[in-house]
């Protein structure tokens, strides 16, 4: 017993990364405090996720080296320049617009801050090699729920808590329709589709790094759900960025055999109409080409253009604004 405590008190900041790659995913973008003329609310994982912070922090104190990580650098350039674009949009642009409240950019950008944190937090975690194992099951266990439950919102009406307008951020339950595209326990379908882009070509990697024949086939099974629920979300750039990065690391795997059938697979799919069909209809839709006629006054689009017969005109009174 002392000796499971013992570990569990030097390895906590590894525990609570574990609890983070879990929890910021499954739990529902339930609103906890809303943000006054703002349809922005703060929600539960900004408290989880601060408290991590303060607890790393103190080690930090601790260890001055806690911040010499690869990517120190780009991301303190990243804030910065983020930090100049939103003072420079709050002072100058936001001020001379009546209509727009410049504390909206400002949570956006925290909430940039706060989320890229935690990469600090993880680093610092890990100090062993077999700690891989416990984030590769956390991982994996992650991903199914998820998927699991995107495919329940498709079939089996189980609800979605959107913030994709100010109604929907407000945490009311929703029941997606037919047509609605999947977005699981996240905010919207494309920060479902961001997320698997992110999560799907680790598992692909891990199938051929793990030897044991059942812990492949979970890692299939879990980034073959994780491909279809991708389907469901129609978020063409992720899927395109999906398939780029499993091809690449399946490639670097050098597995050409799996590679060809996955594009087979894939294309097979699209033919034969395996998927939706709004699906295939979304995709196809990317490359089209559509005569629109646009206001020279405001620029804003106010119809398309066909070109028909002289005769169309025949029993029709045409009129002409100057």
């Amino acid at each position: 017993m002392k000796k499971h405590f013992g570990f569990y008190k030097t390895n906590a900041l590894f525990l609570l990364t574990l609890g983070l790659l879990a929890f910021i995913p499954l739990y529902p973008k339930l609103p906890l405090l809303d943000v006054r003329n703002t349809w922005v609310y703060i929600r539960l994982e900004d408290f989880v996720v601060l408290v991590v912070l303060f607890l790393w922090g103190i080690s930090v104190m601790r260890r001055r080296n806690a911040l010499e990580t690869p990517l120190t650098i780009p991301i303190l350039l990243f804030w910065a320049i983020g930090a100049v674009a939103t003072i420079h949009g709050l002072l100058l642009i936001f001020a001379s617009l009546g209509d727009v409240r410049g504390n909206v950019a400002l949570f956006s950008f925290i909430r940039r801050i706060e989320y890229m944190s935690v990469f600090f937090v993880a680093y610092s975690a890990m100090r062993d090699k077999r700690f891989l194992s416990w984030i590769i099951v956390t991982l994996v266990v992650t991903v199914l729920a998820v998927t699991l439950y995107g495919i329940g919102q498709k079939y089996a009406g189980f609800p979605a808590f959107l913030t994709m307008n100010e109604e929907f951020a407000k945490g009311t339950p929703i029941r997606l329709s037919g047509m609605s595209r999947v977005s699981s326990t996240f905010a919207g379908h494309y920060d479902l589709a961001a997320y698997l882009v992110l999560v799907l070509p680790i598992l692909t990697s891990m199938v051929f790094a793990v030897k044991n024949r059942i812990g492949q086939i979970v890692l299939g099974v879990s980034a073959l759900l994780g491909f279809v629920v991708m389907m469901m979300t129609v978020s063409r750039i992720s899927l395109v960025a999906l398939v780029l990065a499993v091809s690449a690391v399946v490639f670097v795997q050098k597995r050409k055999f799996v590679l060809l059938s996955a594009f087979a697979i894939i294309l097979g799919a699209f033919f034969i109409g395996l998927w939706r069909p709004s699906i295939v209809e979304r995709y196809t839709s990317t490359v089209r080409q559509i005569d629109v006629l646009v206001s020279a006054k405001t620029g804003e689009a106010v119809g398309h253009s066909v070109n028909v017969s002289k005769k169309y005109f025949a029993d029709k009174s045409v009129r002409q604004v100057y």
